[in-house]
């Protein structure tokens, strides 16, 4: 017996801070949600077949279904519903299905991962918490150390740690720039003889630019190199990170260009 079916899991939603309710006459209250449908077998995701949505009041409760909703909100749902993206899980089914079936696609993968000699990379990626973006990396693992950050790895020597950030949730006047100069401000406050040795980088690679800083400082057991980044994904994107890798002074001098060579990698998954 084959046990099938759908599931929707939750993509985006979007507060309307400036739309009145219709049915309660309140302001602010009204929130888009947009989630996506995936046919499963036996509970394993395959892949997505839709998109839907509702908004909803949280004052009255009232949820409209899209073709319910006035045109006012139906407009802004159907700018959320383009955006929001499937989660990468909720493609795993085929992806094991093609994995399994066609052995070639892996030697492909392999061949596009490690085509540019510039990285020397191996094939392991390494994605945040949510998915939504990844690293390939060599010689690192998932640290098991409590922590802040959407993703944090470590090889040894060295610490990665990783936030992911959305522009939309962002002030229109605060720049990637501005990100980057507050998390070196936050984590520079704490530590003592703070000093800046490489000034702002720009490095741009393919449809990327990475925005860096380089600062060391005072540990509690030593004198500590922090390279401080932003990922820029290009103007069509609105996901873009913060990576900050802290290791000695002497293994950060050693392995910079490892360290850029990781950020490269960087992709969105979609």
């Amino acid at each position: 017996m084959i046990i099938y079916g759908t599931k929707e899991v939750h993509l985006e939603s979007m507060l309307l801070d400036t739309t009145i309710c219709k049915n309660c006459q309140e302001k602010g209250n009204i929130t888009l949600s947009v989630f996506g449908k995936h046919l499963h077998i036996f509970w394993i995701p395959l892949f997505p077949i839709m998109k839907k949505g509702y908004s909803q009041c949280s004052h009255c409760k009232n949820i409209l279904e899209a073709k319910e909703m006035p045109d006012s909100i139906r407009d802004k749902y159907k700018k959320l519903k383009k955006e929001a993206k499937y989660k990468i899980w909720q493609y795993i089914g085929i992806i094991l299905i093609i994995l399994l079936f066609f052995p070639s696609v892996l030697s492909l993968s392999s061949y596009m991962i490690n085509k540019d000699k510039n990285l020397q990379i191996d094939q392991r990626v390494y994605t945040t918490n949510d998915g939504k973006i990844g690293f390939y990396m060599e010689n690192y693992k998932v640290s098991n150390e409590k922590n802040p950050y959407d993703l944090f790895c470590e090889n040894g020597e060295a610490y990665m740690g990783v936030f992911v950030f959305n522009t939309k949730n962002i002030a229109s006047d605060i720049t990637k720039k501005d990100i980057l100069n507050l998390q070196i401000t936050n984590l520079i406050s704490k530590r003592k003889n703070a000093k800046e040795v490489v000034g702002l980088k720009e490095i741009p690679y393919r449809d990327k630019t990475i925005y860096q800083k380089i600062y060391t400082a005072d540990k509690d057991y030593g004198k500590y190199m922090y390279i401080f980044n932003i990922i820029d994904f290009g103007k069509k994107e609105d996901t873009f990170a913060y990576v900050i890798f802290s290791t000695s002074i002497t293994y950060g001098e050693k392995h910079i260009n490892d360290f850029t060579a990781i950020l490269k990698t960087g992709e969105i998954f979609k």
